[in-house]
Order: structure tokens, then C-alpha cells, then sequence
């Protein structure tokens, strides 16, 4: 094993069955949520989306989002420690870990994606079973991806934007978030990472009225809107790769 695979092998021990293990555990709270939702509303009232905002459906991805994040930024933030020494021993640069650290992440993001697509999809075909007929059409789900804010980020289906946003903050996250260690192991913040994380959430999340139904208020709309959020990531990328391609960047090995 040279030793650019070793650096993946030893990103891939240090969090995957660990994020595994999140995403499992994510996907069941929002199945579980999501049955006691159902229960408690009149069947005859609430539509699939409004089910998934009662359920928490996004705020319980939220979570999960910034448990993956914690985990993958765990991931040599220090030069010592068991992790630090072992990338000693391989004598590679700054900019070879930051590179497949970057890479390793943007994988455990989009399995994150993937991941929450499956759930929704089955929370959706599980509410076409439960619900009363009369609330269920053939364009359930695809409506609720329409409708929910939520699903038209996470699927943004025709939505070509969107799937710009998408892609871009994906960038955005995996660089960052190898940035954050990169960082780390310099003394400074990692302050891009931190932007990248608050923005995802703030796109993803829905806001609940006291009725049930989700709202988006004037700034949200705004400021969750495609170009703006990407115009963002691109700004995080751009200055995750200035700092790290700059001259003296990758002055030491790890």
C-alpha cells in the first residue's frame, strides 16, 4: 500500500463506520418522528409535507449533517495524537492530505445525500400506505418534492438552479471541511467551515407556524435562494484554495 492510499485507508478507520452508523441512526428518528406525526394529525388535514415539517423531518437532518461534519473535521485537527504521528511516519505534505481528506469528505457528504434521499423517498411511500386514499394521488411524492422545502432542496428534480446549489455546496463542504484540520494544525480557525455549515443548514431547514404548515419569511427566501447560497460556496472555495495553494502554504510535512 503506498502511501496516498494509506492516507484514505486512514480517513476511512478514523470516522466511516462511525458516520454509518450516524446516518442509520438519523434515518430511524426520522421514521419514528415521522409515525408519531402521522398519529397525531387528522389524516383528513395534513399532506405528506406538512407530515415531514410536524415530524422535524429537517431539523433531525440537520443534525445528523453537523454530526457527520464533527466527525470528519476529527480527522487530523492536530499534529499530535495517534492520527498526527502516522501521517508523520508517511511523510506526506500538507497539501497531499488536504487533497484526499478533501476527497474522503465530499464521498461521506454526498453518501449523506444519497442517504436522506432513500429515507424521504420511503417516509413518502410509507404515508401513501398509512393515509386515508382520498389524500393520496399518484403525484404525491412528487408534488411534496414541490412543496416542501426540504425535499426541493434535497431533490431539486427540474429545478437545474438547485442542482447547481447543490453540487457547488458540495464542493464547498469537502473542501472546507479539509480545510478545517489544515487550518488547525497552523492555529488559526477554520472560519470557512463554520459559514459553510450554517448556510447548509439555513438552506435545508423549514420553518413551522403554529398551524403545521411550513413558511418561508421574506429574508429567508432571499438569502436560501440558488445563486445566493452558491454565490457563497463559491466565495468559501475560493478562499479554502488560496490559503491552501499559496506560497508557503505546504512549507512542512504533517
Amino acid at each position: 500500500m503506498n502511501k496516498h492510499s494509506s492516507i484514505l485507508w486512514l480517513m476511512i478507520q478514523s470516522s466511516f463506520s462511525k458516520i454509518m452508523a450516524l446516518l442509520a441512526g438519523i434515518s430511524a428518528v426520522q421514521l419514528a418522528l415521522f409515525v408519531l406525526a402521522f398519529q397525531q394529525l387528522s389524516v383528513a388535514e395534513y399532506s405528506l409535507e406538512q407530515t415531514l415539517v410536524q415530524g422535524q423531518a429537517a431539523r433531525v437532518a440537520a443534525v445528523g449533517f453537523l454530526g457527520v461534519t464533527w466527525l470528519l473535521t476529527r480527522t487530523g485537527n492536530q499534529k499530535g495524537g495517534q492520527i498526527g504521528y502516522t501521517l508523520q511516519r508517511l511523510a506526506v505534505s500538507e497539501r497531499e492530505v488536504f487533497w484526499w481528506q478533501a476527497l474522503y469528505n465530499g464521498g461521506c457528504y454526498l453518501i449523506l445525500w444519497v442517504a436522506q434521499v432513500l429515507t424521504m423517498l420511503g417516509l413518502g411511500v410509507l404515508y401513501t400506505k398509512m393515509a386515508d386514499p382520498a389524500m393520496v394521488t399518484s403525484q404525491t411524492i412528487l408534488l411534496a418534492c414541490y412543496r416542501s422545502r426540504y425535499l426541493s432542496s434535497l431533490l431539486p428534480l427540474a429545478r437545474m438552479g438547485r442542482w447547481l446549489r447543490l453540487l457547488v455546496m458540495l464542493v464547498g463542504l469537502a473542501l472546507s471541511s479539509a480545510h478545517y484540520p489544515f487550518a488547525k494544525r497552523r492555529g488559526k480557525p477554520g472560519n470557512e467551515l463554520i459559514l459553510m455549515a450554517a448556510w447548509t443548514v439555513f438552506t435545508f431547514i423549514e420553518y413551522t407556524s403554529p398551524y403545521g404548515t411550513y413558511y418561508s419569511v421574506g429574508a429567508n427566501s432571499l438569502l436560501g435562494g440558488p445563486w445566493f447560497i452558491t454565490s457563497v460556496s463559491v466565495l468559501v472555495i475560493t478562499v479554502v484554495l488560496w490559503q491552501v495553494l499559496r506560497r508557503g502554504a505546504d512549507h512542512d510535512e504533517v
